[in-house]
């Protein structure tokens, strides 16, 4: 959406440059169009950054939303879709049969900030909400944007807070929407090995008795490295839908666990295919 308008912009700012100032009378003045309309369409960019910045920055990040925002959710998804195409993202998704036809929760192990982003463009129609660290709400444009989708922040070092954000989760659950979140509760730099689960985050499926969706994600991490001169294939597997019926009398321990073992399997391999091929 964004390239779109941005090149429907730049069209336009260069025609009528051009038109009003006589430049297209000898060769080199393609040079000088080139040179207007590149200009154009990076301007165009600059000025959805700036207006993205004004409306995160109008939030109140602090005021608890009544429900998400639509138009900051038409925002948001016009931001992470020219994002993941800015950056060369690749995504590949196995296993899209397990997913429920529900609302869910999605569970995925965390390698890069492009995560959520990846998450949400692929799966706008399901509505996700992502559970983030509270210092994801405080990053300019991003923060206040976000808050008002619908994100939530949790404070693991605050029992009785971060319960307040898992029955939230539950309830917007009950209303239709998806949530993701991270067990591992942070991103893992060492990527093989998974971090020790937050047991608590599947308490947000045993409150609202939706499906479980384990998934893992790959090579989110080297999409940085990549930009700008190659494109990043990332992966994302869903392993298995866990339903309700499937985890009734269980603690969320040993969902947890199981969700872990999932994950921690499909990572393994992974790395030991991509050894295999670079062996090759």
């Amino acid at each position: 959406m964004i390239e779109l308008v941005s090149l429907i912009g730049a069209s336009i700012i260069t025609t009528l440059i051009t038109y009003f100032n006589g430049i297209y009378q000898t060769p080199l003045d393609i040079l000088w169009i080139a040179l207007i309309f590149v200009g154009s369409f990076l301007g165009v960019i600059a000025l959805f950054l700036i207006v993205g910045f004004i409306l995160s920055a109008v939030v109140n990040i602090k005021k608890p939303i009544k429900k998400p925002s639509r138009f900051y959710t038409f925002i948001y998804h016009m931001f992470v879709g020219w994002l993941d195409r800015l950056f060369g993202v690749k995504l590949t998704v196995n296993g899209e049969d397990k997913l429920p036809d529900t609302p869910c929760l999605f569970v995925m192990n965390h390698r890069s900030n492009f995560d959520p982003i990846i998450l949400a463009d692929k799966y706008k129609k399901r509505r996700i909400l992502m559970i983030s660290k509270p210092s994801n709400f405080r990053i300019p444009i991003a923060g206040g944007v976000i808050h008002k989708v619908g994100y939530m922040a949790i404070d693991r070092e605050n029992d009785r807070e971060a319960l307040k954000t898992v029955l939230r989760a539950a309830d917007y659950l009950k209303k239709g929407y998806s949530i993701g979140i991270y067990p591992e509760g942070k991103r893992n730099k060492n990527g093989v090995e998974l971090l020790p689960f937050r047991h608590g985050a599947f308490k947000i499926a045993t409150k609202a008795d939706v499906p479980v969706v384990v998934t893992a994600i790959h090579e989110t991490q080297n999409i940085k490295k990549n930009f700008p001169f190659k494109r990043t294939k990332v992966v994302l597997d869903i392993l298995k839908t866990i339903y309700p019926d499937d985890y009734a009398g269980k603690t969320t321990v040993e969902i947890s666990d199981e969700a872990a073992a999932l994950m921690s399997a499909d990572i393994e391999r992974f790395e030991a295919e991509k050894a295999a091929a670079k062996r090759a």
